[in-house]
């Protein structure tokens, strides 16, 4: 997504490569300056050596857990950005929000403390679907032509030992365990849900409150990149002005050669925009 809008800026592509290594770290903006080029695309992401790719949801298939009976599917718009769903009280919001959650993370983190937890652990399934529980989402991955489905279903009476989480693409091969993904440091950091009753539940200190919605918007990387740049911008104006400081007293000496090449230099350095090339 930042490639792209990158690629429709007004930004030349130096600019662009600055850009690009600021949001990889400080040293690759630093690398960039000095070898222009060596970031012709955004640094893929790596966890564990592992690269990690962006993930946005598709649907989610419900049924049989807390005020969800028979199924329903909650169809999301697929793409970056902030998704805000809405109903009224009782239109099963918070069932697929927890449903979604519990099938990443495998808990509803504003049930994880005592005394709530366990009347939830037996008390989430849905009386009005006796066949048991099953969550589905159908997942886009970036870079993936097919979307991928993960899927965990309870039989009545199994609550207490659910199965492990598979991950299978839409065609149906079978890409095993969702933990065999390495998904559990990303689904840690971006919470797959932001709700008022999640957030105040993990966190009551409005501190590490600010800190987990910092994480999970994904500021950090925006402002560490922003910090890099703005780093740089003050070294280079300084040199800049320590190149026009002297740039006066070489002006003075060519506009008094008589030599064509002098006046040539002159005339290439002297406007508002110097002309590089005519000095060489």
């Amino acid at each position: 997504m930042i490639s792209d809008l990158l690629r429709d800026s007004s930004l030349d592509e130096a600019e662009q490569g600055l850009v690009r290594a600021a949001l990889d770290g400080e040293s690759a903006l630093r690398q960039e300056r000095e070898n222009p080029g060596a970031f012709s695309e955004i640094a893929s992401t790596q966890v564990n050596g592992q690269e990690q790719r962006e993930v946005f949801l598709k649907s989610l298939k419900v049924s049989g857990f807390r005020g969800i009976g028979p199924p329903s599917t909650l169809e999301l718009s697929a793409r970056p950005g902030l998704t805000i769903v809405e109903g009224s009280n009782g239109s099963g919001k918070s069932s697929f929000a927890e449903a979604l959650e519990l099938l990443l993370t495998g808990e509803v983190a504003r049930f994880r403390l005592a005394p709530r937890r366990g009347a939830w652990l037996t008390g989430w399934p849905n009386i009005h679907n006796p066949s048991g529980a099953e969550i589905e989402a159908e997942l886009v991955i970036n870079g993936s032509a097919v979307p991928h489905v993960v899927r965990r279903a309870w039989a009545d009476g199994a609550i207490d030992a659910p199965p492990a989480i598979d991950l299978v693409l839409a065609g149906g091969e079978q890409l095993g365990p969702l933990s065999e993904q390495d998904w559990g440091a990303s689904v840690g950091t971006w919470h797959p849900v932001l709700s008022p009753a999640n957030l105040s539940s993990i966190s009551e200190q409005p501190s590490k409150l600010f800190d987990l919605m910092y994480d999970a918007l994904g500021l950090v990387t925006l402002t560490s990149t922003e910090s890099a740049l703005s780093s740089l911008k003050r070294e280079v104006s300084v040199e800049c002005e320590e190149v026009k400081s002297a740039l006066n007293g070489l002006l003075s000496t060519l506009q008094e050669s008589q030599d064509e090449r002098a006046q040539a230099c002159y005339a290439a350095l002297s406007g508002e925009k110097w002309d590089l090339d005519r000095t060489s």
